[in-house]
């Protein structure tokens, strides 16, 4: 009479037991499993576009040569546009005095600008040139 009847609570809960056993030991497989495959590379986030100012060296000369010192390599333009000589001779355009600085003494290239006069200007340069 002890073997007729059987605990359904007690099968229940070792059948639950079993299958979470089974269920862990194929995550930790899976797991291993992926690490040993090897992850694929993630895809590189694409760097910004530069911005560039497509203007010639004499276009340059002329803006420097039209504006005035107002600090040590550092040009005021009277369209309001600051230019910038770095240490290597390279002059940028800035909208703003605290860069143009940054960029003389420091090398840091922030806030670049180009001039809408000065391409227009380089327009009528390149049509000269032609002529000639």
């Amino acid at each position: 009479e002890l073997g007729d009847e059987y605990n359904y609570l007690y099968l229940l809960g070792m059948f639950m037991l079993l299958a979470a056993m089974a269920i862990m030991g194929i995550l930790v497989w899976v797991r291993v499993w992926r690490r040993k495959s090897g992850r694929k590379p993630r895809e590189r986030m694409k760097p910004m576009k530069k911005h560039r100012v497509t203007l010639s060296t004499s276009v340059k000369d002329d803006l420097i040569a039209e504006s005035e010192e107002v600090a040590k390599y550092v040009h005021s333009h009277p369209s309001g546009i600051f230019i910038s000589t770095g240490k290597r001779g390279k002059r940028r355009l800035f909208s703003s005095k605290l860069w143009a600085v940054a960029y003389a003494r420091y090398g840091i290239k922030l806030f670049e600008t180009s001039l809408p006069a000065a391409n227009a200007q380089a327009d009528t340069h390149e049509t000269e040139a032609a002529s000639k």
